[in-house]
């Protein structure tokens, strides 16, 4: 019985105390969002349905389906991640360098870079274009532990 009562003036103190600090909402609406994260947020959105459509397709030449896209937002720039998925004998060097290449394809960056942040100048864009690095993994359906990237 102790123990009841222990627990329901706790819930009722902890209850009081979280009502004092406002909602989360209000919470949420405090804190400021830069158009850096916003433009990831709205990149990878594009990308989470373009993958849709792309989910299946061989990337370029390579013996190898797209399985995800990704863009990540760091310190250093912007990264896009791509994995590929396909048998494990063609996981090599040269599959995953011809991956890469067809990824970095200008027009195809500037495209998403475009969609991410719609209102920026075309200097601004070419200046953004040079801080991306891109990631391409590959990966095997047999094992999917094995992989290669670069």
């Amino acid at each position: 019985m102790l123990r009841l009562v222990v627990l329901v003036l706790s819930v009722i103190v902890s209850s009081q105390i979280y009502a004092g600090k406002g909602s989360v909402v209000d919470e949420l609406k405090s804190q400021n969002v830069s158009m850096f994260d916003l433009g990831i947020a709205r990149a990878n959105l594009v990308l989470m349905l373009m993958g849709r459509d792309y989910k299946g397709e061989h990337i370029g030449d390579t013996k190898f389906d797209y399985s995800s896209i990704n863009l990540i937002g760091d310190k250093k720039g912007i990264r896009l991640d791509i994995e590929g998925l396909g048998k494990s004998k063609y996981i090599g060097k040269k599959q995953c360098l011809a991956a890469k290449s067809v990824i970095e394809n200008e027009q195809r960056l500037m495209k998403i870079l475009k969609l991410a942040w719609p209102s920026m100048t075309n200097d601004k864009y070419m200046e953004l274009l040079k801080t991306i690095s891109i990631r391409v993994k590959l990966i095997a359906k047999e094992n999917n532990d094995f992989t290669k990237e670069c």
